[in-house]
């Protein structure tokens, strides 16, 4: 089971909430995982500030995600996924898609390098809904 830490609040999903999403991603992908996954909300400003610095892009974006280097004999941390919803608004994008998008790419895949991998796991998770 996936325990899911969160960090500031969301506007439109409880913690119960992202919890289920996340838990019904790993199903759908059969993937069991005892880790931790923290899920950030921050400001533009915020989002704006860690853009620049690990993208050297000096505009917010809706997500990133961090994923974490697992080290055995220590509590296993999938990542973190920092989502700015108001930033999410500008660009259509709601909650569930940006935390579907995070957990994508903390499970190692990358619609950057392969497409057609990325378009195969974002379908099956496409349906699910809260």
């Amino acid at each position: 089971m996936v325990k899911i830490d969160i960090i500031g609040k969301s506007n439109t999903l409880s913690k119960k909430e992202i919890s289920k999403l996340i838990q019904d991603i790993f199903l759908k992908l059969d993937k069991v995982l005892e880790s931790t996954i923290e899920i950030k909300f921050v400001s533009q400003r915020e989002m704006k500030k860690l853009n620049f610095k690990y993208r050297k892009t000096d505009t917010p974006t809706d997500v990133m995600s961090f994923p974490q280097t697992i080290i055995p004999g220590k509590e296993q941390i999938l990542g973190t996924i920092v989502i700015c919803e108001k930033y999410s608004k500008k660009v259509d994008g709601t909650t569930e898609e940006l935390i579907k998008h995070g957990v994508l790419h903390l499970l190692g895949f990358d619609h950057e390098t392969n497409r057609d991998e990325w378009a195969k796991v974002a379908k099956i998770i496409s349906h699910i809904m809260l």
